[in-house]
């Protein structure tokens, strides 16, 4: 987890919109001003004294902090975008939202000549002139699957964690596993993420049910907020996805990031509990 205090200020934001934006519902208007208001914040806060201490070639796009910051943009944009679907927000609202966004990102990505580099580094990471520069990270990750083969080398003798493998424990974790427990202890990992993500949709389905809207549509962003963040870093393990600075949610190592994803786990035990309470009769 990176942050200048070695805080994680993000996975209050995003537990924060998850909450805020399940009233998207009744209030479909307001859950649009919120994804503008946590757009902006966090467009604020790319911009600090240290940035602006460094010199005129200082490229702020390749601050590690930076691409967390600008990365934790996008995921609170796909959040909110799924709890408005969920929520029932008008086609035609959405689907001008969801094209506005990817047409930035393209732009975005099209007009920056290093945002390029690191494309087709991804789509080839095993070029002489990508290998160790900007896919080097990727390279060892991908070595690291292939060295754990079905049922990896044994827990604890991976080779690519010993400072072969950069942010071995953070945000290439799964590297790590696939390199110790092999296919079967990725697979295992997978399915876990998958189980929690449907637990969570069921809960919020079944609050709906009881005509709790807003918790339904909670414990769905919550949902939402875990499984995009697994899946965004799981693709970035495999070469799926570009490389980013993302970590897995309640492996990877790190304080309140780890703390963070555990109060968004209570509140979804805790809108499950109410779930059961009025199912058998009784009042919260």
């Amino acid at each position: 987890m990176l942050d200048a205090g070695g805080e994680q200020p993000v996975g209050v934001l995003l537990v924060h919109l998850a909450v805020e934006i399940g009233e998207a519902h009744a209030h479909p208007r307001r859950a649009l001003d919120l994804l503008v208001i946590f757009g902006n914040r966090e467009a604020a806060l790319l911009i600090d004294r240290q940035f602006l201490r460094r010199g005129d070639d200082f490229r702020i796009d390749e601050d590690p902090r930076f691409l967390l910051r600008r990365l934790v943009v996008m995921v609170v944009a796909v959040v909110a975008l799924g709890i408005l679907f969920l929520g029932g927000i008008n086609g035609i609202w959405f689907g001008g939202i969801a094209a506005t966004l990817v047409g930035i990102f393209s732009m975005v990505i099209m007009l920056s000549p290093w945002r390029r580099e690191r494309i087709f580094a991804y789509l080839s990471p095993f070029d002489d002139d990508h290998a160790l520069g900007k896919a080097y990270q990727l390279t060892h990750s991908l070595i690291a699957f292939g060295r754990g083969e079905l049922f990896g080398v044994g827990l604890g003798a991976s080779v690519e964690k010993l400072h072969y493998l950069p942010e071995a424990h953070t945000d290439f974790l799964l590297a790590v596993i696939g390199e110790e427990l092999g296919f079967v202890g990725v697979l295992t990992v997978v399915l876990l993420f998958y189980w929690i993500l449907k637990r969570a949709f069921e809960i919020g389905r079944q609050a709906i049910a009881l005509d709790l809207t807003f918790a339904g549509l909670t414990a769905k962003g919550i949902g939402i907020w875990i499984g995009v963040q697994a899946f965004i870093n799981m693709g970035v393990n495999l070469g799926l996805l570009p490389t980013k600075g993302l970590t897995l949610p309640l492996m990877s190592y790190g304080g309140s990031g780890v703390l963070i994803n555990c109060v968004g786990l209570a509140i979804l035990l805790r809108i499950d509990y109410e779930n059961r309470v009025l199912m058998r009769g009784g009042r919260i």
